[in-house]
């Protein structure tokens, strides 16, 4: 159980709610185009941008008031998925690691991690039509008192799954990959990108340069470790606690299910292609 991560949940939750506001105003004009092609309203997909706790608890609350259906909060989780992706990479640095670290081949990985996102956004654009929204306040001006409330109360519930999926750690997983037709090198890259995917790119970046791994190899590799990561880490330990903290347990596993049965079929067939491309 890390304490850290949990007292940044509360922190970047507090933060969000208190300045948020600062910059919706000229986001929100800025994705007034984009909102008007994905049929969400600007304002809340903005806020999902730059904090994607405060979008979700806006609409977990008009879920609880009727203003809003399930459908709604699936197809905004499926519309501002390439938006929060983006801004995700950007803050973490893995745009400018991959590029520089493996040039043209860093550029095709960004692409195909993409995908699957992409794919989401096409499905949620055809879930938005028919659907009319409420007017949403998604970045709310709180007064602290109320803002320390919300924000202890998603990270309670943040800290409940998180103390579950620490006891289950203790267990321990072992994941055998000798038996992947891919070379030691490709092995050792994908065994570091499922530890985390940037570690993959950094180790992918000296032995591509080396001539260790080819490219396609590279991009197979640094895909299934993603997949690695997503199904051991990610999904169970992150995904799975952000919806349950603000959904009802139907809501957040249709989420869920949208979510897992996009990326893993998308992820899986590039992979699938890239091997054969390598064959």
């Amino acid at each position: 159980m890390d304490p850290l991560r949990i007292g940044l949940v509360f922190v970047s939750v507090f933060l969000g709610l208190r300045l948020a506001g600062v910059l919706m105003g000229r986001l929100e004009r800025a994705l007034a185009p984009v909102s008007r092609g994905v049929g969400v309203p600007a304002g809340l997909l903005a806020v999902g941008v730059l904090e994607p706790r405060l979008a979700h608890g806006a609409l977990s609350r008009l879920l609880r008031e009727g203003e809003v259906t399930e459908r709604h909060v699936v197809a905004y989780s499926l519309v501002s998925w390439p938006f929060r992706f983006a801004a995700m990479y950007l803050r973490l640095g893995i745009f400018p690691l991959a590029l520089g670290a493996l040039g043209m081949v860093g550029a095709a990985y960004l692409a195909m991690v993409f995908v699957p996102s992409l794919v989401g956004l096409a499905i949620g654009m055809a879930m938005v039509r028919g659907l009319s929204w409420p007017q949403l306040d998604a970045a709310p001006h709180e007064r602290t008192l109320a803002a320390l409330r919300q924000a202890l109360g998603v990270t309670a519930r943040y800290a409940a799954f998180e103390a579950v999926f620490y006891g289950l750690s203790l267990l321990g997983v072992s994941i055998p990959l000798g038996w992947l037709p891919l070379s030691p090198t490709a092995v050792a890259v994908l065994a570091a990108a499922s530890a985390r995917p940037s570690l993959g790119v950094m180790a992918a970046g000296p032995a591509l340069a080396n001539g260790l791994i080819t490219p396609v190899e590279t991009l197979a590799a640094l895909l299934m470790g993603r997949l690695v990561y997503m199904t051991v880490y990610e999904f169970p330990r992150s995904t799975v606690q952000f919806y349950a903290s603000y959904y009802p347990a139907r809501t957040a596993m249709r989420i869920l299910m949208y979510t897992a049965g996009i990326m893993y079929p998308t992820t899986v067939l590039l992979v699938v292609g890239l091997m054969f491309m390598g064959r």
